[in-house]
Formats: structure tokens, C-alpha cells, sequence
């Protein structure tokens, strides 16, 4: 992900970047329009493809790493399949985990250091934002893989 400050060159320095990585697309993000950043994704023969993601659940998990910075968890049905989406804070779906059941999902979040976001004990929605909608890819399987994932 590349992050650019509007200045008198900012158009330029974006224009560059989509150059020199062959990016097709830009998600420009930002409080008042102050931020421009490209965001990874797939890429195929070196061009990024973006896909949205459209997530149902409404009900977030959080698991705080260090100052601002956390990942997101939803739970979703999708064909007859318990998924639990992995969000980063910029809303972009960076993995994704298979389970059995939702109390399976639920265990395993728990256990990996995830607690809801609406846990009344926390009051995390005093201090931490929920990602916004709607969500985009920039795959990063550091779960999935097992790298930071205790079964």
C-alpha cells in the first residue's frame, strides 16, 4: 500500500507510481480528501486485480496489536461454509479461514487473541473505528497460512 500527502505534485507522484507498478486501479481514501492511496491486491501478470468484498455480518471482532493498529474479524455464511474474514483497518480483506460450525469460528478467534467488538467490558467503540464498506482485497494470508494462527 503507498500513502500520498496531497502536495503541488501529488497528481504527479500518483501518476508515477501507477507507471512504474502497473496499477489499474486507485481507492482513494482519507479524512477530506488529504490521503491518495493505491492499495495492493492480486496481481496477474503483473497488473493488480481488485475485487470488492461484500460481507453481510455486522458483528466485529478486534484484535489490537499495538497502538492503532488492530485486525478485524466477520463471520460469514457463505455457501453452506463457515468463513471468518480477516479486515484491516483501510476495510481491506487481507485472509480468510475456513471452520466447521460458528462456535468453531467464534473458539478459534478467542483463542487467537479476538474479542467482540461491542464487549460491553471493553468499550472499544470509545476509542477504535470500525472499517468502513466497503471492503476491498489486498491478500496477505498470515493466518491462514498458520504464521500468527494457533489452532
Amino acid at each position: 500500500m503507498f500513502s500520498v500527502f496531497p502536495t503541488k505534485n501529488s497528481r504527479g507522484i500518483l501518476d508515477s507510481i501507477i507507471k512504474t507498478y502497473k496499477f489499474e486501479t486507485i481507492k482513494e481514501i482519507g479524512a477530506r480528501d488529504c490521503v491518495y492511496t493505491i492499495v495492493g491486491g492480486n496481481f496477474k501478470n503483473d497488473r493488480l486485480i481488485m475485487k470488492d468484498f461484500e460481507l453481510k455480518s455486522e458483528i466485529f471482532w478486534v484484535k489490537i496489536f499495538d497502538f492503532l493498529q488492530q485486525n478485524w474479524a466477520l463471520i460469514e455464511e457463505v455457501d453452506s461454509k463457515i468463513i471468518v474474514f480477516f479486515i484491516q483497518d483501510a476495510s481491506m480483506v487481507f485472509d480468510k479461514i475456513e471452520f466447521e460450525t460458528i462456535e468453531d469460528a467464534e473458539n478459534g478467534l478467542i483463542e487467537n487473541g479476538f474479542k467482540l467488538y461491542l464487549d460491553e467490558k471493553e468499550n472499544f467503540q470509545d476509542f477504535i473505528v470500525l472499517p468502513k464498506k466497503p471492503y476491498g482485497e489486498s491478500p496477505r494470508p498470515i493466518n491462514s497460512s498458520g504464521q500468527y494462527w494457533k489452532q
